[in-house]
């Protein structure tokens, strides 16, 4: 096998964002909306609580089936799935582009890209039901996250997106990429708030 360059890590790179922003469409779309699950169950308590401004409404029905983070946070069991995922792209593209790659590179993007995502999700989600993700998950603190999300273009994007995910229902119901929206536009089900 060749040894990878540069451009092959970029490539990695790239690659691996739009892998993740597909694993996070489907476990979103699919586990926490559509099969019959644990996860579908606590995700729909989590969107009848949800208020018009999107605070929590913690008095509906099944409120109390929710753990202690009440389905704001990427948990334990989501997590772990997403590092399996991870751990199989970085087995698998190294054949698939006949390269020989180091794995403590193709390991150090990886963990960047999942931890942008974990502290993210646990950030911006929380945040925008006004709560502190650092409160409620191994995320940053409400004030830091409200100048990020005010600052930042694209955190402000991310807020609005989620924000039309909870918006949305039946048929148009979308935006299920939290933190890497690109499947959203791939599949068609993007809607803008």
């Amino acid at each position: 096998m060749k040894k990878a360059v540069f451009v092959d890590y970029l490539l990695f790179t790239v690659l691996i964002i739009i892998y993740l922003s597909l694993v996070e469409y489907l476990l979103h779309r699919f586990a926490m909306h559509y099969f019959e699950s644990p996860w579908k169950e606590w995700h729909i308590i989590h969107h009848a609580a949800i208020k018009k401004d999107f605070t929590i409404d913690r008095t509906v029905k099944d409120y109390d089936k929710l753990d202690e983070q009440e389905n704001l946070c990427l948990e334990s069991h989501s997590a772990v799935i997403i590092i399996v995922f991870l751990i199989l792209f970085n087995f698998a593209y190294p054949y698939a582009f006949k390269r020989e790659f180091s794995y403590v590179i193709t390991g150090l993007i990886s963990a960047s890209i999942f931890t942008y995502g974990f502290l993210t999700w646990n950030s911006i989600h929380p945040y925008m039901h006004g709560e502190c993700g650092k409160e409620r998950c191994y995320g940053i603190d409400y004030k830091t996250t409200d100048y990020i999300v005010k600052n930042v273009p694209f955190f402000d994007f991310l807020v609005r997106n989620h924000k039309a995910h909870h918006k949305y229902k039946g048929d148009e119901k979308g935006n299920y990429n939290i933190t890497l929206p690109i499947f959203d536009f791939v599949m068609n089900t993007y809607n803008q708030l």
